[in-house]
């Protein structure tokens, strides 16, 4: 036995030496199996924010909206500027979008917001309403009863007296219609405004100014049942517009008698329209799509259009606004519910500038311009809301 260990002895040792050598030595990784190098896009992900309350996020870039291969900047818009729309809020307020204007409708007045462009800093809405009404010196009582509207016509029923709006493409009349003939004396409306722009009377208009434009108020007529018309003079003062019909026109009219300003938008440049974030659904027929993107009504307040597509090419009278009032809807996505054939487009929404946002919906039947009303999806009681989808 003790020749053997003799023997082992070097054996041992020589052992033990390669096994601090393999110690010291850097361990190398076996070489991987081959694979194929397949590349992938890389996943743009929103940006990490300091804390959910204070939120701010640029919005993307803004590019002409492509149908097909054709850049629509330089072809027919897709947008029907052809054609007033009418709409109602979620909150009752009837809403009416020209080509030129917005305008909204509640029992106490409305509000004309003139279009001035894409790149106006904000809107510059004008807020009118009747103040107060005296026939032959008696004072009338103007009752609120409600706003009803036929077609593109907005009545303010007010009782005695009902303030009916025209609107058109590029202006709205507001007519003011007396049912009978006063006792005696003369007709007299005064009307209040409330408006950044400032008032001043040009000839016999009213202009409101201001650095991207305004809005024009033509001299105020009156007009009978028989056709017979009067200029009515203008006078401004305080921020109250009175609308006076002498005494000898308003005891010889036929009634009723109609008071009728016109309303209309004077921008200081040529209108920029800037449309983008587009998205489109496929829907239940192959080769028709909806599409919906945002436009800037002015820096502060975008709206959202849809309408429906064939094989890239809109299809002619499908348009219409998802939303056109003064609060702002941007990053709209939209998508297509075949059980219903319905589309649903959903949306970042700010009340006004600066505001949290909150998202926001509204459905639309697939094939037609009948849309339900607005709905809320999540508000911002914890904080703003982004990237709906």
């Amino acid at each position: 036995m003790s020749s053997l260990h003799t023997r082992s002895f070097p054996l041992l040792l020589a052992l033990a030496a390669s096994a601090q050598a393999q110690e010291s030595t850097a361990k190398v990784p076996a070489a991987l199996p081959h694979a194929i190098d397949v590349k992938t896009p890389a996943v743009a992900l929103p940006p990490m924010e300091a804390s959910p309350r204070e939120l701010s996020v640029a919005p993307p870039e803004r590019k002409p909206i492509k149908v097909g291969d054709a850049d629509t900047s330089a072809s027919t818009p897709a947008i029907d500027f052809s054609r007033v729309y009418v709409d109602e809020g979620w909150d009752g307020t009837t809403w009416v979008r020209g080509r030129t204007y917005k305008a909204s409708f509640g029992p106490e007045g409305a509000t004309y917001i003139p279009f001035l462009g894409s790149q106006a800093p904000r809107n510059f809405p004008v807020r009118v309403e009747l103040a107060a009404a005296t026939l032959g010196g008696e004072a009338l009582f103007v009752e609120p009863r409600g706003v009803t509207h036929d077609g593109t016509t907005i009545t303010i029923d007010r009782g005695a007296l009902r303030e009916v709006w025209h609107m058109g493409l590029d202006a709205a009349e507001q007519t003011f219609e007396i049912a009978s003939r006063p006792a005696g004396g003369p007709i007299e409306l005064r009307l209040s405004f409330a408006t950044e722009l400032s008032v001043r009377t040009d000839a016999d208009d009213i202009a409101l100014d201001g650095p991207s434009g305004g809005v024009r108020i033509g001299r105020a007529t009156a007009v009978d049942a028989a056709g017979r018309r009067l200029d009515l003079a203008t006078r401004v003062e305080a921020g109250i517009w009175t609308l006076e019909v002498p005494t000898d026109f308003a005891r010889t009219a036929r009634y009723p008698l109609v008071i009728d300003p016109i309303y209309s938008t004077n921008a200081s440049e040529s209108f920029t329209n800037e449309c983008g974030l587009p998205d489109v659904s496929n829907a239940g027929i192959s080769g028709d799509f909806a599409t919906v993107f945002d436009f800037s009504y002015s820096a502060t307040d975008s709206d959202i259009y849809t309408l429906d597509s064939y094989y890239g090419f809109p299809v002619a009278g499908s348009g219409t606004w998802v939303d056109s009032t003064t609060t702002s809807w941007s990053s709209p996505r939209i998508a297509y519910n075949a059980l219903y054939n319905t589309f649903l487009t959903v949306a970042q929404v700010r009340a006004a500038p600066g505001a949290q946002s909150e998202i926001w919906c509204r459905a639309r039947t697939a094939g037609t311009t009948n849309q339900y009303a607005q709905k809320l999806v999540q508000s911002n009681i914890l904080g703003s809301c982004f990237y709906a989808d």
